[in-house]
């Protein structure tokens, strides 16, 4: 929920029969998608193929209430030779070797030059530098191997973004802004281009229901919906000329806006997300589902240019997944978080 107040919550709580819902206001505006012709593609595929596997446990690192690598984790990025795990109850960057060990660790919590206030995402440059976007302290850090801060990039007069891509000598930001929520950026901070997502009814979503999560190789790169349907494909800052739907989604949610004489309120009634995580690995799109049902957290959609090529599915369901060079990185919790490394056999 995001909440704009006006006056201190003591004199708030007071009006509640000011409250009212706002979602027939929206008609025709902003956060209303009953109008939106969502897709003139071709159709979703509608049915899973499932690839018949067996899955190789190859390390596992956590798991139990004395670790203390792991608080509130996210599987971030890997590469060839590294793992990243935020820990964003420590508030620091965990980078892991292929065989599940702890290299090094970076950050604390605070807004001085070598700590985090609020990390939404990391990347690896083209140049195997890892970048962290930081919006509550308004930058990104760049790391070399051991730690070494190699730059700082301020984010000035940008509006929030959580997901980032690195891209030749610079990066895109995807943002709240409405009609251009994509900011390409040098390494200086300056926004050198400002670029439209390549559907319609992008504009008409609520910034509470386009959320997204990006999926990059090197200039490679996909936009895809956390809540309700689809992706778009680009290669550094050109929209390529298809766009994907999932396998299987869950509706956009229809935001409702509770308005008193204080305060303005936007919720989302539900977050189940379609697109829970997103992978690009050698050309293949990873999508992980949410969902309901079955199949909830536990399937994995692959896709190539476009076309659906079929679908994994995990031993137990996953919180987050993440795919390189064939491995699938997975968080659980058992009830303790587990970062574990699969591998598909036949």
């Amino acid at each position: 929920m995001v909440t704009e107040r006006l006056l201190p919550w003591y004199i708030a709580r007071f009006l509640p029969k000011l409250c009212i819902i706002a979602l027939l206001s929206l008609a025709g505006c902003q956060g209303d998608v009953s109008e939106v012709n969502l897709w003139d593609g071709p159709a979703a595929p509608g049915e899973r193929t499932l690839i018949a596997s067996r899955w190789d446990t190859l390390w596992t690192v956590g798991g139990s209430l004395e670790d203390t690598l792991l608080q509130i984790p996210r599987i971030h990025r890997a590469d060839s030779s590294r793992v990243l795990v935020y820990d964003h109850g420590a508030m620091r960057l965990l980078v892991f070797d292929h065989s599940g060990q702890l290299q090094w660790s970076f950050g604390r919590r605070g807004q001085g030059p070598d700590e985090f206030a609020s990390v939404r995402d990391i990347r690896i440059s083209g140049t195997g530098k890892i970048v962290l976007l930081d919006p509550a302290n308004a930058r990104l850090v760049e790391l070399e191997d051991g730690a070494r801060v190699s730059a700082r990039i301020p984010l000035h007069n940008i509006p929030h973004s959580e997901q980032m891509v690195a891209i030749n000598d610079g990066f895109v930001l995807m943002t709240h802004d409405i009609e251009t929520p994509l900011f390409v950026i040098d390494r200086e901070g300056t926004v050198v281009q400002r670029m439209e997502v390549p559907w319609e009814g992008f504009s008409k979503l609520d910034p509470l229901v386009r959320q997204g999560r990006v999926a990059n190789s090197g200039d490679s790169w996909a936009l895809s919906f956390s809540l309700g349907n689809g992706w778009f494909p680009f290669s550094g800052t050109d929209a390529l000329p298809y766009l994907g739907q999932y396998v299987q989604h869950t509706p956009f949610p229809v935001p409702i806006v509770m308005v008193t004489e204080n305060t303005r309120s936007v919720q989302i009634p539900t977050r189940t997300c379609s697109g829970c995580s997103v992978s690009l690995s050698d050309s293949v799109l990873y999508v992980h589902f949410g969902g309901d049902g079955p199949d909830h957290l536990q399937v994995i959609d692959l896709w190539e240019t476009g076309d659906y090529i079929g679908s994994y599915r995990l031993p137990d369901p996953m919180a987050e997944v993440f795919v390189q060079g064939g491995v699938f990185y997975v968080l659980q919790y058992h009830p303790y978080p587990t970062l574990l490394a699969l591998r598909a056999g036949g």
